[in-house]
């Protein structure tokens, strides 16, 4: 049998933990996907599985020989792009790592442009909130939602997202909005566990960055149920607007604290510091700054013209005759007034 192939389908077994998913994912009957895994064995003269009827694991032998294939696998797929780096149409499979919530509302007409680009290339796309060791877990690269990624990657920066303190209705109506940032020490927050900053929520003033430390009601380590919890009345959250819009435009949320700047977060394609940039990520690189360029598919029409209008009233001086700025008035359209 071919023991190059046999390395491939082993790594996937290892990597999927099943027999049945890796014949699905290279199109080969379970049959045939263990008798590579037997080859291999054979040809090795270890045991590299443990299998039982409820549970497949690596050996210890096994773990090793895991690690040592999925690089062996990835230099040799580099090795191939390069090769084949002048062909218009790049080969292979592209490990992506993107975040949940984002993926689920932007990234599937990036994924079809690519598809009708590039047909012979494969995508596997892990959503994840959490950020990951991309070598580690051995992706070529990820899209990162953040202020400023982890200074070992190759970044390219693409669309600014802005952060809105938002709550419902009924929790203003029962607790006051917020008139300045250090008014939300007495409010219920809700905040987002895989923040940079903590329990601290940071803001652009005159003299620099300046933070307000906070004792959230609620940690969460997902952007979504954060949303929900702050649509079901429990406090204030700040949020992309991503995940906000259709709330704010229903007025469902309503922003607060819009006149106190936050500093800006982006969207980046990362990758890991490498020599060789394949054809197979240039290209899909290429593909999200097309899709995520100047004008982002999200912040359109009247919540982009209120949040220009606000950052307008930013450089104003936020107090006459001693007074505090005050936010717009509740009886506004929420949150578009």
């Amino acid at each position: 049998m071919d023991t190059l192939l046999s390395m491939k389908v082993f790594n996937q077994v290892a990597s999927l933990g099943s027999f049945v998913a890796a014949a699905e994912r290279m199109g080969l009957s379970t049959a045939m996907v263990s008798k590579h895994v037997k080859h291999l064995e054979t040809h090795l003269g270890v045991r590299l599985l443990n299998r039982t009827t409820r549970k497949l694991s690596l050996t210890g032998p096994g773990g090793v020989y895991f690690e040592r294939c999925q690089q062996a696998i990835h230099d040799l797929e580099d090795a191939e792009e390069m090769l084949s780096q002048a062909s218009a149409s790049p080969r292979g499979t592209l490990k992506l790592s993107a975040p949940s919530a984002f993926s689920t509302n932007y990234l599937a007409p990036v994924l079809s442009d690519y598809y009708a680009r590039y047909p012979h290339m494969k995508v596997d796309l892990a959503l994840t909130d959490k950020v990951i060791d991309l070598v580690e877990e051995g992706f070529d690269m990820g899209i990162r939602i953040s202020a400023s990624p982890h200074p070992t990657l190759v970044a390219r920066r693409l669309s600014p997202i802005n952060l809105l303190f938002v709550a419902s209705p009924a929790y203003l109506a029962a607790h006051g909005a917020p008139k300045k940032p250090s008014d939300l020490v007495d409010h219920h927050c809700i905040t987002y566990t895989y923040s940079n900053n903590g329990n601290a929520w940071v803001f652009d003033g005159p003299d620099g960055k300046y933070s307000i430390s906070i004792d959230p009601r609620l940690r969460v380590n997902n952007g979504e149920m954060a949303v929900q919890a702050a649509l079901s009345g429990l406090g204030i959250t700040l949020q992309p607007t991503i995940l906000i819009e259709e709330h704010i435009h229903a007025g469902r949320l309503v922003p607060v604290l819009l006149e106190y700047p936050r500093p800006p977060i982006y969207v980046y394609a990362v990758y890991p510091s490498r020599a060789f940039v394949s054809a197979k990520l240039r290209t899909f690189i290429d593909l999200l700054v097309e899709h995520f360029g100047d004008n982002p598919p999200w912040e359109e029409g009247p919540l982009r013209t209120y949040i220009e209008s606000k950052s307008r009233a930013r450089s104003q001086p936020r107090t006459t005759a001693g007074r505090e700025h005050p936010e717009a008035p509740a009886t506004t359209r929420p949150g578009l007034g």
